[in-house]
């Protein structure tokens, strides 16, 4: 009996957890000429679901019209074994990109976006 309560608890547990917003940084870019910040607040209780506010700006040395800032929206979806895939859309600029990766400390994969597929893309997830 007590082997079957500690794991219906071990089950439970990350569902019953508040999850707490995560902040996301890091860089996109052939060159990571990207700078990507967002904070993602979780979509309801245990949520394996996060959404929130996204900046891009061009941190690249060639800006021929100055700084560029993009503002928009992140949305992500963890899945699997502790949460080990991250499935991404980042809506900017008037596009929209996705990727999937595999969680560690840092999130490395290609983004896909409307004109350009392939687009090396950094993130960390705290």
């Amino acid at each position: 009996m007590r082997t079957l309560a500690l794991a219906t608890l071990l089950v439970l547990a990350p569902a019953l957890a508040q999850a707490a917003p995560l902040e996301v940084s890091g860089k996109a870019g052939y060159l990571s000429e990207w700078e990507v910040t967002a904070t993602a607040n979780p979509e309801g209780t245990g949520a394996r679901e996060f959404s929130g506010p996204l900046l891009v700006r061009h941190i690249g040395l060639c800006s021929p019209n100055g700084l560029v800032e993009k503002s928009g929206e992140i949305k992500l979806r963890m899945t699997g074994l502790s949460r080990s895939t991250v499935d991404a859309t980042l809506t900017f600029g008037g596009q929209t990109c996705t990727f999937r990766a595999f969680r560690a400390d840092t999130v490395e994969g290609t983004m896909d976006c409307p004109d350009t597929r392939g687009v090396p893309i950094t993130l960390t997830i705290k």
